[in-house]
């Protein structure tokens, strides 16, 4: 058996691809993007995923900025997003102050039309 303070192991990395889209997939968005720190590989692979959720957690971190900051994000999530969009949500909590017409929604990114959009 390997020692592992001989031998680098890396499980996740090794994985299939479709393994771990599937589970990049599950990561509440601020999640997701945190990938892009663990290796050189994984930088770009957040932006890939078919789904963009924006619901209470990423609204709760986004609390102390203002609604054209988080409006910014939300579009830049989508700007930089490359491959099909299957879900894309934005489901701010109740009485969050952000202004929807503020989202500069690029929805030309979002693959399907036919797919629901929830806003």
């Amino acid at each position: 058996m390997a020692d592992c303070d001989d031998e680098h192991v890396n499980r996740i990395g090794d994985l299939p691809m479709n393994v771990i889209v599937s589970i990049l997939q599950r990561l509440p968005f601020q999640d997701l993007v945190k990938t892009s720190v663990l290796a050189r590989a994984w930088r770009y692979m957040w932006s890939s995923t078919p789904r963009r959720e924006f619901r209470d957690d990423f609204f709760e971190k986004c609390n102390h900025l203002g609604y054209l900051e988080t409006s910014a994000i939300i579009t830049e999530a989508l700007l930089l997003h490359t491959g099909p969009i299957h879900v894309f949500a934005v489901i701010p909590p109740p009485h969050y102050p952000i202004k929807l017409e503020c989202l500069n929604l690029s929805l030309i990114h979002i693959s399907e039309p036919t797919r629901p959009l929830y806003i």
